[in-house]
């Protein structure tokens, strides 16, 4: 798939515009999660987007763990709880994936590190 810059985690990201989070503070939120949830694997692609697609309701983040990507609205930044929660969290799908965690328990949200790995930073 295409992609417009790749970082050192292997993340790689398709921008829809020039007002975009930096991609140093996207990876910085992937290697938290990668921490967190002690699970290493190559970053997914990141495809900002606007609409994401969702289960019928307004989506803000969305994973297809069958080609590791991650669609992302394009107003998200990486400074909002809502941010971190959204990024995070479908990096939390990502990494389960990659270690093979039953598909639909993920797809369930049936791990607890959607709770512990998916809380923005102290103040």
């Amino acid at each position: 798939y295409q992609y417009d810059q790749a970082g050192a985690t292997g993340l790689r990201v398709r921008w829809a515009g020039a007002q975009m989070p930096a991609l140093a503070d996207i990876e910085k939120l992937y290697k938290e999660t990668m921490t967190c949830t002690g699970i290493a694997a190559s970053g997914p692609l990141l495809i900002f987007t606007d609409p994401v697609p969702g289960n019928g309701t307004d989506a803000y983040g969305s994973v297809f763990l069958d080609t590791g990507t991650v669609l992302i609205s394009t107003w998200l930044d990486t400074n909002t709880q809502l941010s971190f929660w959204m990024y995070k969290h479908e990096f939390v799908h990502y990494l389960l994936h990659q270690a093979g965690f039953d598909i639909t328990a993920n797809a369930n949200h049936q791990s607890p590190l959607f709770a512990d790995c998916t809380q923005p930073p102290a103040p």
